[in-house]
């Protein structure tokens, strides 16, 4: 029967909890890159809406918020608390733009650009939660490193 030392038996439970860490982090972040992408389909509606009116600067207009946010959603692994307020910020020029230029709105388009807006919320909150998370691995691996030193000392 072999029996762990102390410094073993920190390191199982730092891999345990580090573990699950990440499946957090990863699943905080999953939700963020949904949202983003969410968004950048929704564009979709207005690409096509621009292609029927034969309006190509609003064809261009979508495309180019649709490329955005996909990309936003791409970049949220890397860096998720800009990438989320980027893709507020974007979206919320683009509104008061819209309102500032005389664009009409509907009970139904507001309750879309409500939805967006908490949806970009929501996913800000995850990345600020996976953020979070990444900065507990980050201190388990720090003390596993400080360990493994001062095993060596020894």
């Amino acid at each position: 029967m072999s029996t762990l030392t102390q410094q073993e038996k920190l390191d199982k439970h730092d891999e345990r909890i580090n573990y699950n860490l990440m499946l957090q982090c990863k699943e905080k972040l999953k939700q963020g890159r949904i949202i983003l992408f969410a968004i950048a389909a929704t564009q979709l509606f207005g690409i096509f809406g621009g292609l029927s009116a034969n309006i190509s600067f609003v064809v261009v207009l979508y495309s180019v918020i649709l490329i955005s946010f996909a990309i936003l959603g791409f970049l949220v692994t890397k860096m998720p608390k800009k990438a989320v307020l980027a893709g507020l910020a974007i979206y919320l020029t683009l509104e008061v733009l819209g309102l500032l230029i005389g664009a009409s709105l509907s009970f139904f388009g507001l309750l879309i650009k409500v939805a967006i807006v908490s949806g970009l919320i929501k996913a800000y909150m995850a990345a600020k939660d996976a953020v979070e998370l990444q900065v507990k691995l980050d201190a388990i691996e720090e003390r596993k490193r400080q360990r493994k030193l001062q095993g060596e000392d020894k």
